[in-house]
């Protein structure tokens, strides 16, 4: 993936909390991506974002990923491990139920 510029000035902190201009990062990605880089793009500036939660709310916060979700959870490994599998489980349910979505 080509190199994302600066988006930090679209994640400003209000009230404690980062509170990202979803619509400026979206314009910046579209306009310095190509189309095939944008996914890449999106999962880096979620990451970001979440680790900025993290950051914020201290403790013993985490982030974990599965293939379709980004979790951010301050419970046990086996707690997170059980409920990314039911994530990934429903989804698959839903789609199969929906086909064509």
């Amino acid at each position: 993936m080509a190199k994302l510029p600066d988006i930090s000035i679209h994640f400003p902190t209000e009230q404690g909390f980062c509170h990202p201009d979803w619509e400026a990062i979206s314009e910046v990605i579209e306009t310095n991506l190509q189309e095939s880089e944008w996914n890449a793009a999106w999962l880096l500036v979620s990451r970001h974002w979440l680790g900025q939660i993290r950051n914020t709310l201290g403790g013993d916060y985490q982030i974990h990923e599965t293939p379709n979700f980004m979790i951010l959870s301050e419970a046990p490994p086996r707690v997170i491990k059980d409920a990314c599998q039911s994530f990934e489980n429903s989804l698959k349910r839903i789609l199969s139920g929906l086909e064509g979505v």
